[in-house]
């Protein structure tokens, strides 16, 4: 979560029935292509 804040991207999280969950809300194609672009440094880091 600090990662993708670090970059610019805020994610907000909400526990529900005893488990984490993430919600991500994008607006535009570019946001939404950012998004993908951090999200996959991410997970290959």
């Amino acid at each position: 979560m600090m990662d993708m804040k670090n970059k610019g991207i805020l994610i907000g999280t909400r526990d529900y029935l005893g488990k984490k969950w993430c919600r991500v809300s994008m607006g535009t194609v570019e946001e939404i292509k950012e998004f993908t672009k951090v999200l996959t440094e991410l997970w290959k880091a």
